[in-house]
């Protein structure tokens, strides 16, 4: 028993640290595969990455970004909107994202949103 209270709390901190190293793995193989023009490959392990730490913003903009690669724009507006949480280059691509679902009024609040984040950060 007395090992049982050791072994498992030391189990979870090496699952803890190998999920974090396979992560950063996950996402550097999807740059390179999206480096590299495989879109479709890459697009199911960017949605594992996502499923995994749904509030990410990098996470949500790696799968904006090749959802919008794929042309799949109205699949891209839910991760690009929680990437400008903490992205303000994620805006630019959801505004173009609406605009080509043909969601103009949102496009265009979605400017004025990145208008208003470039202003408070005098950019």
């Amino acid at each position: 028993m007395a090992y049982r209270s050791i072994i498992l709390p030391l189990l979870a901190l090496i699952l803890a640290f190998g999920g974090k190293q396979s992560y950063a793995q996950q996402a550097s193989e999807i740059r390179l595969l999206i480096d590299s023009g495989q879109y479709e490959k890459a697009l199911p392990m960017a949605r594992q990455l996502v499923a995994k730490s749904p509030k990410q913003p990098d996470n949500n903009y790696l799968l904006g970004s090749l959802l919008y690669k794929v042309r799949r724009y109205d699949e891209a507006v839910e991760p690009l909107r929680v990437a400008t949480s903490k992205r303000a280059d994620a805006y630019e691509l959801l505004a173009d994202a609406y605009a080509k679902g043909y969601h103009f009024s949102e496009a265009l609040t979605t400017l004025e949103r990145y208008r208003a984040t470039l202003v408070k950060k005098k950019q």
